[in-house]
């Protein structure tokens, strides 16, 4: 069986989407041939590679202006009849153009189709639905075969808003538990000296996301120099400042605050990483102050790792996996004010930081295992 996974970007460029499915690549090309079909914000890396053994199609999305959309939905159209027509499934993870097109495609020369749901607030029916032309866009979820939801609050969504239960599938993100386990003292001071990281005399805070608004960045920065005793404590930001155009804005501002706050020497920028586990367990704890999410892979990856975390409280997604002060701790969704707070708890009491992290990664076990939603998308594709 041939399938095709379609996502907005793919690596080298680095998102918890990619992440996901080469994840879900790695645990069954064993038995079925992949491919990938994906978006560029890096318009070098537009055309064929190959990744891992599985060949990449992409093209470069330009969606500024109405023509430069049309001319993105033709490459779509042109580059699936080139290197997705042979593929017996389309997968397509997120409510983007690209995956519009290649869903309506697809559906046209009678493939099978199914379309994961990501992003609450982005790509559940209810956002598509109350967006701008959301009446035509929210047709598109009447195509695919089976609909994916990674969160019980996406599902729950989706089932509210009507969509057929029929089609409509729960399966949550895996983490690898291998791969994303805990680490001891000696481990972290290791780990540490090999990425150019400071010394255990100092705490180190990770970040990961995009730079943009919407996951909090400047929350987090907020929060933290408001602290009274933060001289041994720093940031870790790996968030991808040299793509979309769109963000630099943001990326500027941030930069200006850390310049003009003079916290350069507090505050480590990492570009981008194919090693997400070393840092986590280089880190004492992990904070995640976004604004809107599904089922976070970095959130998860750092419960597997043992780390204690601090997020946001959002409705359907963190607040299904955190439970306040038991597997980790949630503050009030854009207010730097709790995020403060809960801070100040991470500098004050680290035998209870431990406990909350080994509940943490009881919560990964228990319930996100990539073995056991391998099983499910093994019966889907089957099916």
């Amino acid at each position: 069986m041939k399938i095709l996974m379609a996502i907005g970007s793919f690596f080298p460029e680095i998102s918890g989407g990619a992440t996901h499915i080469a994840t879900i690549i790695d645990n069954l090309k064993g038995k079925d041939e992949f491919y990938v079909f994906c978006g560029c914000s890096d318009h070098s890396l537009a055309g064929r590679s190959v990744y891992k053994g599985v060949k990449v199609y992409r093209i470069a999305d330009d969606l500024s202006n109405l023509a430069q959309r049309f001319i993105s939905a033709f490459k779509t159209i042109k580059g699936y009849i080139i290197f997705g027509l042979n593929c017996d499934i389309l997968h397509a993870h997120g409510f983007t153009q690209m995956n519009m097109v290649l869903i309506f495609i697809a559906k046209i020369f009678r493939k099978k189709v199914i379309f994961s749901i990501h992003t609450a607030g982005h790509d559940d029916p209810v956002s598509v639905a109350n967006s701008r032309l959301g009446k035509i866009k929210a047709m598109f979820f009447k195509l695919p075969d089976r609909i994916i939801a990674v969160s019980p609050g996406l599902f729950e969504l989706s089932k509210n808003y009507g969509l057929d239960c029929k089609r409509l599938i729960f399966i949550p993100n895996g983490i690898d538990t291998q791969r994303f386990k805990p680490f001891n003292q000696v481990e972290k001071s290791i780990r540490r000296k090999e990425l150019n990281l400071p010394g255990l005399k100092d705490r180190l805070i990770l970040f990961v996301g995009y730079m943009t608004r919407e996951k909090g960045l400047h929350l987090l920065l907020k929060a933290w120099s408001k602290l009274g005793n933060r001289q041994n404590l720093k940031i870790i930001a790996i968030c991808q400042q040299k793509i979309n155009t769109f963000n630099r804005s943001y990326a500027s501002k941030v930069k200006k605050y850390v310049a003009e706050n003079r916290f350069s020497n507090d505050i480590i920028f990492i570009e981008k990483t194919f090693e997400m586990e070393k840092y986590l367990s280089a880190a004492d704890l992990f904070i995640l102050p976004s604004y809107r999410e599904g089922l976070p892979n970095t959130l998860l990856e750092a419960m597997s790792t043992g780390l204690a975390c601090i997020c946001a409280k959002l409705d359907g997604s963190t607040d299904l996996l955190i439970q306040d002060k038991i597997n980790g701790y949630l503050f009030k969704k854009g207010n730097s004010r709790d995020l403060t707070k809960k801070l100040a708890v991470f500098l004050d009491n680290d035998p209870f930081l431990e406990k909350i992290g080994r509940s943490a990664r009881e919560t990964i076990l228990a319930n996100y295992n990539i073995a056991d939603s391998i099983v499910r998308y093994r019966e889907i594709y089957d099916k």
